[in-house]
């Protein structure tokens, strides 16, 4: 686990209810696993959030969301190196969402389906 980066972000669309509770529910089992866990709507998520965490967690219900908008805005002056990027989605939906960090050069994973979000998430912290 980086030492320079102490948060980790948890990210939603505003709008699908099914992945606001995954991602709250997600957020909740990472509490004891950094210093400041942050839990936001996409519209809600800006640059200096972004750059404040280590670790960024979304859950992607469309990867061509607008919601999402604002954030691939911003990744195309951004640099995540040293930092992981994983999405989680009910579909393969968050393999293409994670397709748009690939300048900004984070290490990104995948996980398909709602389920098991919270030991997938520690294993991509730990290591």
């Amino acid at each position: 686990m980086s030492t320079f980066y102490k948060a980790i972000l948890v990210a939603y669309p505003d709008t699908d209810r099914e992945l606001e509770a995954a991602a709250k529910e997600l957020a909740s089992a990472l509490k004891g696993a950094a210093s400041d866990v942050r839990l936001l709507p996409a519209s809600k998520l800006d640059a200096p959030q972004l750059l404040a965490a280590g670790w960024a967690f979304f859950g992607v219900g469309d990867a061509a969301d607008p919601a999402w908008k604002e954030l691939m805005r911003v990744l195309e002056g951004v640099n995540l190196a040293g930092r992981t990027v994983g999405a989680f989605s009910r579909d393969g939906e968050a393999k293409t969402f994670l397709a748009a960090f690939n300048d900004s050069e984070p290490r990104t994973e995948a996980h398909k389906g709602l389920g098991n979000l919270a030991p997938w998430a520690l294993s991509l912290i730990k290591s």
